[in-house]
């Protein structure tokens, strides 16, 4: 059994709260998500967040789930932290995967990586109760890596503007929203750079202490994934 420590634990990640703010009201855009693999969806970003696309066989997800953690909580992929599960997971980096037989364990037909392409995050919300006449800002308090934001059709934000680990972004789509319905589409990038994880050597596996103040975001993050 492998006991590995890889970029796949917060890689690929819409992390925490999505708001939307607009004349002192506030629309928390946390239910109603769902992810699906850019290699399986063939429309282009401007029809993915539109409103005459309709997702189909995507997963449930929401803001606080990594694609890994969605995946698992969906059963395409067994939760790492038992037995030997996770060598049953293929990794970010093809040379590791090769080297330990990980890629025959992609959920895709050919085999194809799925951390190596983005990944949607896709939601439809309504502002039937809420004022759009003034300025109209959407919070995103955590992504991972890169994205692009797309909101009713059009670019809102492109991943030259959106990168980093755990940053807070927030948009100005006042000429973005409709009254009534409307749909928020999150491409997620994975890292540039990624590498193979570090196996530890035999009996050398410890467990790092848990820090004794935990922080809002670190708290946030761990009652998430282990939910």
């Amino acid at each position: 059994m492998m006991k590995r420590i890889s970029l796949l634990s917060f890689a690929l990640a819409f992390l925490l709260p999505c708001v939307l703010f607009a004349q002192n009201q506030s629309l928390e855009l946390d239910d109603g998500w769902l992810m699906q693999s850019t290699i399986l969806v063939d429309d282009d970003a401007k029809f993915v967040s539109s409103r005459s696309f309709e997702p189909r066989n995507w997963h449930p997800t929401k803001p606080g789930w990594t694609v890994l953690n969605t995946l698992i909580k969906d059963g395409v992929y067994p939760s790492m932290y038992f037995g030997l599960n996770n060598d049953l997971i293929p990794d970010m980096s093809d040379l590791f995967n090769e080297q330990h037989d990980l890629a025959s364990f992609s959920h895709f037909p050919d085999k194809q990586n799925p951390w190596l392409s983005p990944w949607w995050f896709h939601k439809t919300f309504s502002l039937e109760n809420i004022n759009v006449s003034g300025v109209v800002w959407l919070e995103m308090d955590c992504i991972n890596y890169r994205a692009e934001v797309w909101l009713n059709g059009r670019m809102v934000a492109g991943p030259e503007q959106v990168a980093a680990f755990f940053q807070r972004f927030r948009f100005n789509v006042t000429n973005f929203v409709k009254p009534g319905e409307n749909v928020l589409a999150v491409k997620i990038f994975p890292p540039d750079h990624p590498t193979a994880p570090y196996i530890y050597p035999p009996g050398e596996i410890k467990t790092p202490p848990l820090p004794r103040k935990k922080s809002k975001i670190f708290s946030n993050l761990q009652d998430e994934y282990y939910r």
